[in-house]
């Protein structure tokens, strides 16, 4: 799990630049580099805005042996506190729709669905139709 400022956040796709490393790199052709620009933008369509001056929490994941054992809520807590401690008023997280097990787990943790965005091409690409933005009041 991780935390963070979303106005921190690199847009999507990414900048040229960085594009121009993973070419130089990777040695990348241009053919290659045009299909991730590609997947970028369809995947950043299927994911709904993030909230003004919201604290953001993504990459939520607990190894399968590990899960049931309530380590998910006390990665919240201590995600959650750093957010109030550097004066964020609210927390958001994104959900892939259908991913039903982490949109209970977010609710659980005080998480509320606030918007979501589906999108025919994202649905192409990663098998659901977009993302599910909750939120909560710290």
């Amino acid at each position: 799990m991780s935390g963070f400022a979303t106005e921190s956040r690199t847009p999507a796709p990414l900048p040229d630049l960085e594009l121009h490393i993973a070419r130089q790199i990777f040695d990348y052709s241009e053919q290659r580099i045009s299909e991730i620009r590609t997947r970028l933008f369809i995947a950043a369509s299927g994911f709904p805005e993030d909230l003004p001056g919201a604290w953001g929490i993504e990459n939520v994941a607990v190894l399968p042996e590990f899960r049931g054992q309530g380590l998910i809520d006390h990665l919240f807590e201590r995600v959650l506190e750093e957010g109030r401690n550097q004066g964020f008023k609210r927390a958001q997280i994104p959900c892939l729709i259908g991913n039903d097990a982490a949109q209970r787990a977010f609710e659980r943790n005080g998480f509320e669905v606030v918007s979501q965005k589906r999108d025919a091409a994202f649905q192409e690409l990663f098998g659901t139709p977009g993302a599910k933005l909750l939120m909560q009041i710290l």
